[in-house]
């Protein structure tokens, strides 16, 4: 399937963001944005926010930059990652989804892509809370937030896949359940649904 259709897929037939923990968001960070389908939604289910949208593939961020244009939203082209500087970002036009830091099908090419903290993308960003983060990044996750969210984030919608060690999404749901309240959607060894919100004291 063509790879905007997919993603548009995701989110009008199977309602990937239909039911979002936060309705009422001001700052909104979206990684792994692609070409901005998501960004849109989101921006659309809040229309008073200002949305951060990261994309580590710098063949999506041109159109990324087209679709949101004239909207409140600055675009970051990097990959969120643990560690600042350089990184292999392997990536495909035909299967543009699942372009990722970690290699996953063999029609993929390596590049070099910026990677950046999610705190430097914050302060880049002058965010020092973020409403409701949205999270697409095809296995980023583990290496970014294996210990948690970081307590500057309210709620969180998005995928867990599988990691390149072979620990399966479930197995992530321990640390980012430390200080959120986790609800898990669609299930298997290789993807997760979940959206997290934070708990008060």
């Amino acid at each position: 399937m063509d790879t905007p259709l997919e993603v548009l897929r995701e989110i009008v037939v199977c309602g990937e963001f239909d039911h979002l923990p936060c309705t009422d968001a001001k700052v909104i960070v979206d990684l792994g944005a692609h070409i901005g389908l998501a960004t849109l939604h989101l921006l659309a289910a809040n229309p008073d926010a200002r949305v951060l949208a990261v994309e580590a593939d710098p063949h999506l961020v041109a159109q990324l930059r087209e679709n949101v244009a004239g909207l409140p939203v600055t675009v970051a082209n990097a990959a969120v990652c643990a560690r600042p500087g350089p990184h292999t970002f392997y990536r495909t036009d035909v299967f543009s989804w699942a372009n990722s830091l970690h290699r996953s099908m063999p029609q993929q090419t390596p590049i070099i892509v910026r990677g950046a903290t999610f705190n430097d993308l914050f302060a880049e960003a002058s965010i020092d809370r973020v409403d409701l983060l949205k999270m697409d990044i095809e296995g980023a996750e583990w290496d970014v937030f294996g210990d948690g969210f970081p307590d500057s984030v309210r709620a969180v919608v998005g995928e867990i896949h599988a990691a390149s060690d072979g620990r399966v999404p479930l197995d992530l749901i321990g640390p980012l359940s430390r200080n959120m309240t986790v609800q898990t959607g669609r299930k298997g060894d290789s993807l997760l649904l979940f959206q997290a919100t934070r708990r008060t004291s």
